[in-house]
């Protein structure tokens, strides 16, 4: 398993054991975005400023974020 696999299975491991704390996709997003820094937080960042329709749909957000830096 790769190692941004292997986060992913982390926060969606995170996401199940806390279901009343992460119970809406902007939540979930939220939940990633705390964990980053770096490039990927500079990625992050401006979904924030501009209120990117990404923070509102989890999986979307997800696949964006495998394309930018999952393995390739």
């Amino acid at each position: 398993m790769s190692l941004f696999g292997g986060f992913l299975k982390q926060v969606r491991l995170v996401i199940q054991l806390h279901p009343n704390r992460y119970p809406i996709n902007v939540a979930r997003v939220g939940l990633v975005g705390t964990l980053q820094s770096n490039t990927s937080l500079a990625w992050f960042a401006p979904l924030l400023e501009k209120k990117s329709p990404l923070l509102e749909d989890f999986e979307a957000f997800v696949k964006e974020f495998q394309a930018s830096f999952g393995d390739r």
